[in-house]
């Protein structure tokens, strides 16, 4: 999902500058995080390339099944899990 709207032009055309945006706006991640001294810092990351082929049922399965209470629980849902996303 886009959050900068492209801007048409009268001609019908986008610009190239708003098609840069648009563009950059696929390929970048955005994280807030918040440090020990309660202020909000935004983590920009690069979207790894292979996460455009993942569907929304192999996200929504990734995102909100996993136990996350630690990285050995995240790890071993994956492992016991592979055979889904390999499909």
């Amino acid at each position: 999902m886009l959050k900068f709207f492209l801007r048409i032009g009268e001609n019908g055309a986008v610009s190239p500058f708003y098609r840069t945006i648009a563009y950059f706006q696929q390929q970048i991640g955005i994280v807030e995080i918040i440090d020990h001294n309660q202020v909000i810092h935004k983590i920009y990351f690069k979207k790894p390339f292979c996460s455009r082929f993942l569907t929304p049922q192999i996200q929504n399965h990734l995102i909100n099944l996993p136990d996350r209470s630690s990285q050995v629980d995240l790890l071993q849902y994956l492992v016991d899990n592979v055979s889904f996303y390999q499909k």
